[in-house]
């Protein structure tokens, strides 16, 4: 009857194999919509077979032995760490299945969240559950390895003064990332800005950086500008900089598009072309209390009338403020040329204290 222990395992190796096969090829094609999902759960699924594997083997094929000499074969010993080769491998098994779970159960929380349409709290809780899962991964690493907290306070104590002068910025960004998280004065999902630049070999000039925050990292923010650009933000630049946070509490932001029109023009019907523009321009608010398009009289300049059109829009529907200007303009431009209101050009009138001679046709005359 020797021969049942290996028809067993080769029964479970076969299993594995073909329920692999079928997760590839039906389930990975199924939903390939949540791929990350999909391929987490993966790898869950392979190191649990791989653990159903390694009991197998160990009890029908009296593989008990080898692991015994594993165990005692000591990489360190001393009289307070012991880790040997088999307390590796399980501490590195141990370290690859809390990984595993813990992507899984992010993308898992991710995608719900993004699927009852709350964007904010599914890139909240995203990050959270990563910053959150290094803390879990680290701490399974050590179990795995057999390293208990006694052994662990007086090392992290003789390692605390070499982590404050050489890992500060590390741990510093890391706390702030936590204070990010907890505090909510960014988002992911906030459209922000900041100081410096994102562009110039494309062409930018601008001396700010204006983007959404697309995700909050243990360590780093991940802003994307309009322009596809990811950059990298140490979060403690959040914590001790000045950043402009245009959808903390409040998406809805004023924007002012000036339109300057010739002196002969009806003010009154400047007023009624530039509120119909407003109602013909993509993601501007119109039916909110308060928020209604506005036309403002702005100044009377030195060539021309200035006319302010304010327009209400939600940021995180229509992040690209430049947008709506020229929208504005398009449509402006038509409608007041088609009611024979003139956009004037700059004009400077210039006056002479002394008497000037211009010569017209060969001939000098006086002014």
């Amino acid at each position: 009857m020797q021969w049942i222990p290996i028809v067993v395992y080769l029964f479970i190796l076969v299993l594995y194999i073909a329920v692999f096969i079928f997760f590839h090829r039906r389930i990975l094609r199924r939903f390939s919509s949540i791929k990350p999902i999909v391929k987490n759960f993966n790898f869950l699924v392979n190191l649990v077979f791989l653990f159903v594997l390694y009991k197998v083997s160990t009890h029908f094929l009296n593989l008990q032995s080898i692991v015994d000499g594993l165990s005692k074969f000591y990489i360190v010993q001393t009289e307070l760490v012991s880790i040997s080769l088999m307390s590796l491998i399980s501490g590195l098994y141990v370290l690859l299945l809390v990984y595993y779970a813990v992507e899984f159960f992010k993308y898992l929380v991710y995608h719900y969240y993004l699927r009852q349409g709350n964007e904010v709290t599914a890139g909240f809780m995203k990050s959270l559950i990563a910053n959150v899962g290094i803390l879990l991964v680290a701490l399974a690493f050590m179990s795995g390895l057999g390293i208990s907290w006694k052994v662990m306070v007086p090392l992290l104590s003789a390692l605390g003064i070499g982590v404050g002068f050489g890992l500060q910025t590390i741990f510093n960004n890391y706390a702030s990332g936590f204070i990010l998280l907890l505090s909510r004065k960014v988002k992911v999902g906030d459209i922000v800005e900041l100081e410096g630049n994102a562009g110039y070999s494309i062409g930018n000039a601008s001396n700010t950086i204006y983007g959404k925050v697309v995700s909050v990292d243990f360590l780093s923010t991940i802003i994307r500008t309009l322009d596809g650009i990811e950059i990298s933000v140490p979060n403690s630049e959040f914590i001790s900089g000045k950043i402009i946070n245009y959808t903390l509490s409040d998406p809805y932001v004023r924007v002012r598009v000036p339109v300057p029109v010739s002196y002969n023009s009806d003010p009154e019907l400047v007023r009624r072309i530039l509120l119909d523009v407003a109602r013909e321009v993509e993601g501007v608010v119109l039916d909110m209390p308060g928020k209604e398009p506005e036309v403002w009289f702005f100044e009377m300049g030195s060539s021309a009338l200035i006319f302010y059109l304010v327009l209400w829009v939600d940021l995180r529907k229509l992040v690209r403020v430049r947008f709506i200007r020229s929208q504005v303009y398009y449509s402006a431009w038509k409608k007041l040329k088609e009611a024979g209101i003139e956009v004037p050009y700059t004009q400077i009138d210039l006056h002479f204290r002394e008497p000037l001679n211009v010569r017209l046709d060969g001939k000098e005359e006086p002014i």
